[in-house]
């Protein structure tokens, strides 16, 4: 059975959470930074991959187990999950401000914000995610090179295909076989949004709450252009993406198994949801022309 890495444990989580999600404020601990130096504990990956881009990471004293990027992050102290925080390791750190994002609307943990002033940020949509990188941003003193990066994401993630693009499914599957219940990419999600800007239309044309499975059934009953299934192991060997391919053959009536439209999108990036999200978009995209669905 694949098993994934820690960062799609937070993807998965984030896939079922609610689309609307609101931006915690706790009024009973300080004001976050407004441009000052702070040391900043960040539980999740995507502010992780946040901070470090816009310059921030010199400020950034821990990082949650889920973190896998960038290179220069990974020597820091773990500091647990947003979920499971390990408070003792906080405590020890004195931080001034903790970073994390939301899976739903609700305050941050009170032990979080006994130990500093804790933001959770809404992190689903294209929209929110670039709203919580320009608000990162100002928390950091970090502004200019925030609304450089929100604006660059929101500017290649922003597009939009054209009517008659190809209809796709990306599928996250968890071993190789006919699928049962898998997990999909749903349109209202920063990778849902890669997925239109590559230049094709989600098979699933509706924003969706909850987590998004799709049986067998609804598979066929879909019946979409091209299929991509997304794995998040960078060493996977032709034999292995060969395995997950024809795993979807036990599905013969679907015209992508017909006209072998079916790939494997492989790398570490492929479930980031944080600016390293343009580098799956770019391996979207040579995915689609290289199946000969786009041009």
């Amino acid at each position: 059975m694949q098993r994934y890495p820690l960062s799609i444990v937070v993807v998965l989580a984030i896939v079922a959470a609610a689309a609307t999600w609101g931006l915690s404020r706790v009024l009973t601990t300080p004001q976050a930074p407004m441009g000052g130096a702070t040391r900043i504990v960040s539980l999740s990956p995507a502010v992780t991959d946040t901070l470090f881009a816009i310059g921030a990471g010199d400020h950034v004293v821990a990082i949650t187990d889920y973190c896998d990027y960038p290179p220069e992050a990974l020597n820091l102290p773990r500091a647990g999950t947003i979920i499971t925080p390990n408070y003792e390791a906080i405590a020890q750190l004195k931080p001034g401000l903790i970073i994390g994002q939301t899976l739903q609307k609700k305050n941050a943990d009170d032990r979080l914000n006994a130990l500093a002033h804790t933001e959770l940020l809404p992190w689903l949509t294209l929209d929110e995610i670039c709203d919580s990188i320009r608000e990162i941003g100002r928390m950091t003193g970090r502004t200019e090179a925030a609304n450089k990066l929100a604006d660059n994401m929101h500017a290649r993630l922003g597009v939009k295909p054209a009517p008659n693009a190809p209809r796709m499914l990306l599928l996250m599957p968890t071993e190789p076989g006919a699928p049962k219940d898998v997990f999909y990419i749903k349109q209202n999600s920063i990778h849902g949004a890669a997925l239109l800007a590559a230049g094709a239309r989600n098979a699933v044309e509706r924003d969706i709450t909850g987590a998004p499975t799709l049986g067998p059934e609804k598979l066929i009953e879909l019946d979409p252009d091209g299929i991509l299934l997304l794995l998040p192991d960078p060493n996977l060997d032709a034999a292995a993406r060969k395995a997950y391919v024809d795993g979807l053959k036990g599905l013969p009536a679907l015209r992508a198994v017909k006209s072998g439209k079916v790939a494997v999108l492989a790398g570490p990036e492929i479930y980031s949801d944080g600016p390293r999200v343009l580098a799956f978009l770019d391996k979207l995209t040579a995915a689609l022309r290289e199946l000969g669905l786009t041009q």
